[in-house]
């Protein structure tokens, strides 16, 4: 037998314990079970992240691409003069374009920063593999480039972050392999210095902002941006807190250590005595609910202790 509770496992019990033995407030009881799990249990601890949502990613920083054409097209297509490197949703910035200086990111043709930060769209090959892609606005649609004046050359391609998946919550920790860590930057900072930020001098990136962002049709948009732009290749530390979905199909798992799946199940019975529900020794589970919550949060801590132990000095194990 598993060690673990499904979503159906969960919901079921609850069910039993509160005497709705013919399931007819399932999906009330669906509900609390979600609100309990999301925001409840996985923020029980206000001081440090639930250790088992911390992931360790590595990114790879892209070196400059030297531009050696651009197309008058819906969307653009940007050739450089060997293979850039970059991926489809990689975020750049494009500095010194002669001719159609509407492409850069920065400048009297670009006022209003409407394009300051573009999105890789296909990455194709002409005559160097992956040597060429489309430009496309951060919120994924093709920019239109039909009416822009023709390029007549230079240019240079900044690889300045990437697209995050939606599944990260929050970042905790940047910094660069075998170097320093990245400061978190804000809105009100870039405006501040936004060409300390965005720049065409090329650096070891020092600072870095999460976009997060949602179009008119509902799609998100999670994005890692770093500054200023990368100027050789290189690799990043992110550590992130794994963002947890709601539980909906019978099989879900909790992302809980199994040990702790009964804590949701004390604290749907917990939510629904205090919603009139008819429940069994209503009393009693509130006290069990407060019990799983404060082991949950001693364990955590306990661990998080350790990592620093291990690594004095370095917030969420960071070396």
């Amino acid at each position: 037998m598993a060690d673990f509770l499904t979503f159906e496992d969960i919901y079921t019990r609850v069910a039993n314990l509160i005497g709705d033995d013919d399931q007819s407030k399932i999906e009330q009881i669906k509900a609390v079970i979600n609100q309990v799990y999301l925001n409840e249990v996985l923020q029980a601890d206000e001081l440090y992240a639930p250790h088992w949502l911390v992931k360790l990613g590595v990114k790879h920083l892209i070196a400059p691409a030297t531009i050696t054409a651009i197309t008058v097209a819906n969307p653009p297509v940007i050739t450089c003069d060997a293979a850039h490197g970059l991926v489809d949703g990689d975020l750049v910035t494009i500095w010194g374009v002669v001719g159609m200086t509407e492409v850069n990111s920065f400048g009297d043709d670009n006022p209003g920063f409407d394009h300051q930060v573009y999105r890789v769209g296909t990455v194709g090959t002409t005559t160097v593999a992956n040597d060429n892609f489309t430009l496309q606005s951060v919120d994924d649609a093709d920019i239109d480039g039909s009416g822009f004046t023709a390029w007549t050359s230079g240019g240079t391609v900044l690889h300045q972050g990437w697209a995050f998946g939606t599944t990260i919550d929050k970042v905790l920790n940047v910094g660069i392999y075998n170097g320093l860590p990245l400061t978190q930057s804000s809105p009100k900072r870039i405006l501040d210095d936004t060409l300390q930020f965005y720049s065409s001098s090329q650096s070891t990136p020092a600072e870095y902002y999460i976009r997060k962002h949602f179009t008119a049709a509902g799609a998100e948009f999670n994005d890692f941006e770093f500054g200023p732009g990368a100027s050789q290749a290189d690799q990043l530390m992110i550590y992130y807190q794994e963002k947890a979905s709601r539980l909906t199909a019978k099989g879900n798992v909790p992302l809980l250590p199994s040990e702790l799946h009964y804590a949701l199940i004390a604290g749907a019975v917990t939510r629904l005595a205090e919603n009139n529900v008819q429940v069994e020794n209503a009393v009693i589970w509130p006290g069990i609910y407060s019990a799983e919550l404060t082991a949950i949060v001693t364990a955590n801590r306990r661990w998080w202790k350790q990592a620093e132990k291990d690594n004095p000095g370095m917030p969420y194990g960071l070396i």
